[in-house]
């Protein structure tokens, strides 16, 4: 009986211990949530920054001065450059570093008017694979445990791959012969071999659904002096995978909004349009898609074609919960509709949560809709970020990232 209480005592205390650790690791995880990899702070004005976090700072090249991030913190401006901190959680724990970057003043042209989309994805995208009926009646997945939903087709036997159309040549030409083929999974290039099917009409196949594009219409966020852009503040993403694609090149195109279909909660809108993808229609190129959006050239015609502004940038540190603007190109004219911050975050993503409050917004699309991604928002006459999203149960609300995210790249 007696060893029995020990036993209950010591996987009480185990149980304790583990719970200790978890907590310990959420509750640490949370902190480095809230600290940004990097704050931005312009070399001609001070920084202010207010964390309220148990956390100091340690500047690696001044270890005497210690910076206390439980109070507001002032960042004095100086001469450009980046300047590593270390952090320490109740001044014992370290966690994650953050980097303070002084820049100076940088200005963008905020965009808000919406172009046609047209991406080329490097290599030919598997969007699924699937058995084939063999002529005796057996059904087999040719690709099956070789071929995943997601890679990417580079070459087959040698012979580099960029269309739907290539694959097909070389499969009419096939005779059940095996196939190598170089593929592209998780950025890791490998090398995969499939033995085709013969199937019940007489001809092998290799069992994949595959896409080589992507087209649609988006926003122009900002331009700059040199004539690259950015829009949308989130990557192109294939539908059938869910990620983001990789690409060999891409082309902006003019485009006319028709119509907007009204967001509904649980329902979003989208804005309308229509694209001619004919060369004289290209006003710019696509060379980078990533998690922070579509970046590349554009004509810098559009600056004056669109009245377009040129405005300095607001980083992360100042943008305030209070009023802003959302800046979106209508009836042949930009117009500053204005919204409330809900919330701010330092993630990767999603770093503004504001809601719509001007009604001529609200009459004009109920809220956020599919097509306003890349939008500029604007706050004390500074842009300070993008739309990214809309909230899908509450159309009336949205997300949006900080512009220094999509300036870093």
């Amino acid at each position: 009986m007696q060893s029995k209480k020990y036993l209950y005592r010591f996987y009480l205390f185990l149980a304790i211990i583990v719970m200790t650790f978890i907590v310990y690791n959420i509750y640490v995880q949370r902190i480095n949530n809230k600290f940004p990899e990097c704050i931005y702070v312009n070399s001609r004005s001070d920084a202010v920054i207010e964390m309220g976090l148990p956390v100091t700072g340690y500047i690696e090249s001044d270890t005497e001065n210690i910076i206390d991030f439980n109070n507001k913190v002032t960042i004095k401006a100086g001469e450009p450059g980046r300047y590593n901190i270390k952090l320490k959680l109740f001044d014992l724990i370290e966690i994650n570093d953050l980097e303070i970057n002084v820049v100076d003043e940088s200005y963008v042209y905020p965009g808000g008017f919406q172009v046609g989309l047209y991406l080329k994805s490097n290599g030919v995208i598997v969007v699924n694979t699937e058995t084939v009926t063999t002529a005796n009646g057996n059904r087999i997945n040719p690709c099956e445990e070789r071929i995943y939903k997601g890679d990417y087709i580079i070459s087959m036997n040698g012979k580099n791959i960029t269309s739907k159309k290539e694959i097909s040549e070389i499969m009419k030409n096939n005779n059940g012969e095996e196939i190598t083929f170089s593929i592209i999974r998780n950025n890791q290039e490998m090398e995969v071999k499939v033995t085709p099917a013969f199937d019940s009409s007489g001809v092998y196949r290799i069992g994949l659904w595959i896409k080589d594009d992507a087209q649609g219409i988006g926003t122009i966020s900002y331009i700059k002096d040199d004539g690259t852009f950015a829009a949308l503040g989130h990557g192109i993403t294939d539908n059938a995978t869910g990620q983001i694609m990789n690409i060999s090149k891409g082309a902006l195109y003019k485009t006319r909004i028709l119509s907007v279909v009204k967001g509904k909660n649980g329902e979003p809108g989208e804005l309308q349009g229509v694209i001619e993808y004919k060369n004289e229609n290209i006003i710019g190129t696509i060379e980078d898609n990533n998690s922070h959006g579509i970046f590349g050239q554009i004509n810098r015609k559009l600056i004056d074609e669109y009245a377009l502004e040129n405005m300095e940038v607001g980083y992360g540190h100042s943008v305030k919960k209070e009023k802003a603007y959302i800046r979106l190109y209508t009836d042949k004219e930009y117009t500053d509709y204005e919204i409330n911050i809900i919330t701010l975050s330092n993630g990767s993503s999603k770093n503004i949560c504001f809601e719509v409050t001007s009604d001529e917004l609200i009459e004009k699309t109920n809220g956020i809709v599919q097509g306003m991604s890349g939008c500029p928002i604007i706050q004390n006459n500074k842009m300070i970020g993008v739309v990214t999203h809309v909230c899908i149960d509450d159309c009336k609300r949205g997300y949006g990232i900080y512009v220094e995210k999509m300036l870093a790249q």
